[in-house]
């Protein structure tokens, strides 16, 4: 019997978009899936786009929630899954045909396997390969190189906690990822494209990385995953010495530049001729 795969979608106002990605489910050559539309207190019209769907197959079903964040919506969806393996997929993006397929294929080789997703392709305001850096588990811990559409097991999701629910700003799905992976997990990007990331105006990404709370939502990261970055990060007293030795030399060469740069080169002569 062939596993059922639960594809979860949170949405917040995103009706103008929605039907894309519903389209692209319809078209899958894998058949054994659920799809689950979490609306996160859309103020639109996504309840009345999703109905149409719902009507038509009964693969798709929809709940409609208070605005929490796409973090609740998924978790409440995930909640509501009954398939063993779980593909986020948001409302404004899309995937190829086989993509369920393929990602199936890879994620069953080995139980070791905890994350299968696709290379990436831009679509919409810009059309572009999307270029994603080769995962390691140390670069995971400081930067994120998988996209939110990522299909990983059930279980995994509740052994990890599920999705910060506090994390309503963004970057929630890579602190996902630190909380599912571990230095021994097998990870695998598929070596075509067959996801598409779209591009638009406005975006929850767009607009945190430009206000200022990126550095603290990593600040929050950091702190719950304390342990994990313990090899990384130097005593931070004598990181916060070598800062203000560093302050004190900047501080002098901007006041004293002649005498600071003089300084610099009798060392220079003085190592050479040493």
């Amino acid at each position: 019997m062939l596993p059922l795969v639960s594809v979860i979608t949170p949405a917040y106002n995103q009706a103008d978009f929605l039907p894309d990605a519903l389209d692209s489910l319809l078209a899958q050559t894998f058949s054994n899936w659920e799809c689950i539309v979490v609306s996160d207190g859309s103020t639109d019209e996504l309840a009345e786009v999703v109905d149409q769907y719902v009507q038509k197959n009964k693969r798709i079903l929809f709940f409609d929630s208070k605005h929490g964040g796409p973090s609740v919506a998924r978790n409440f969806g995930i909640r509501q899954a009954k398939g063993e393996f779980i593909l986020p997929l948001d409302a404004d993006d899309k995937i190829s045909p086989n993509y369920i397929e393929e990602c199936l294929k890879a994620i069953n080789i080995s139980s070791k396997i905890k994350l299968v997703y696709g290379a990436g392709e831009k679509f919409g305001l810009l059309n572009e390969p999307w270029k994603l850096k080769s995962y390691s588990w140390e670069e995971i811990l400081f930067g994120n190189m998988i996209h939110t559409c990522a299909m990983y097991r059930k279980a995994d999701w509740e052994q990890a906690g599920g999705y910060d629910e506090s994390m309503i700003d963004g970057i929630e799905d890579w602190e996902f990822w630190i909380s599912l992976l571990n230095k021994d997990a097998e990870v695998v990007m598929l070596d075509h494209i067959t996801f598409f990331w779209r591009i638009k105006k406005s975006s929850r990404t767009k607009i945190l990385n430009a206000g200022p709370n990126v550095a603290r939502i990593k600040r929050h990261v950091y702190s719950k995953h304390a342990d994990l970055y313990n090899d990384f990060f130097i005593d931070p007293l004598k990181l916060y010495t070598d800062y203000k030795a560093s302050s004190e030399i900047a501080e002098y060469a901007n006041e004293h530049s002649f005498r600071f740069f003089c300084s610099r080169q009798w060392k220079k002569i003085k190592k050479l001729s040493s």
